[in-house]
């Protein structure tokens, strides 16, 4: 969008404010991996097919996506490449490998790296859920529905408290990995 400066009376460029666009520019070396919708991703054994985008973040891209030949719906979301904090990798490798699995904690169903034109970039693949947290927190929410949400966020955090695991915010930080109890 170009705006009209009425101080200087130059023009100036502003990028728009658009919701679930992720920002262009990040699309370089060491950003995010460039996809389209029916673009093949993943190993030999394990194949997914692009089927729409569900949304970005700062350091990531989700996509729905169906293994080929099963007709399974999974998000797979591609973490910038050449990312130095592969810690939510290993915390949800170390979630999949403990024995009890908790209904509050999305579990890894597959992970593997691939190499494009930006690097090399860690993909996860997950169950697809609903919409997130943040898009619910824009619309108006039963008082039922907002205590169902706080009580099930609040199980999966004492669950991953109790693997020593805890979030900080934006991202998970483990106190330390080990075998799981």
């Amino acid at each position: 969008m170009s705006i009209k400066s009425s101080e200087s009376m130059q023009w100036i460029y502003r990028d728009p404010n658009l919701d679930g666009v992720e920002d262009v520019e990040k699309y370089i070396v060491g950003g995010y991996h460039p996809v389209n919708i029916g673009d093949i991703i993943g190993e030999k054994d394990k194949r997914y097919e692009i089927i729409h985008k569900l949304g970005s973040r700062g350091f990531s891209t989700v996509w729905l996506a169906s293994l080929i030949d099963k007709q399974q719906y999974y998000a797979l979301k591609i973490l910038c490449a050449n990312s130095t904090d592969d810690m939510e990798p290993k915390v949800l490798q170390y979630l999949q490998q403990c024995a009890a699995a908790h209904p509050n904690i999305s579990s890894l169903d597959d992970f593997f790296q691939i190499n494009g034109p930006n690097g090399l970039h860690y993909c996860l693949v997950l169950p697809v859920l609903g919409p997130s947290i943040k898009d619910m927190s824009q619309r108006q929410l039963s008082e039922s529905l907002r205590h169902e949400a706080s009580q099930q966020i609040a199980n999966g955090l004492a669950y991953l408290h109790s693997l020593d695991i805890c979030h900080g915010g934006t991202f998970l930080i483990t106190l330390h990995l080990k075998v799981c109890r």
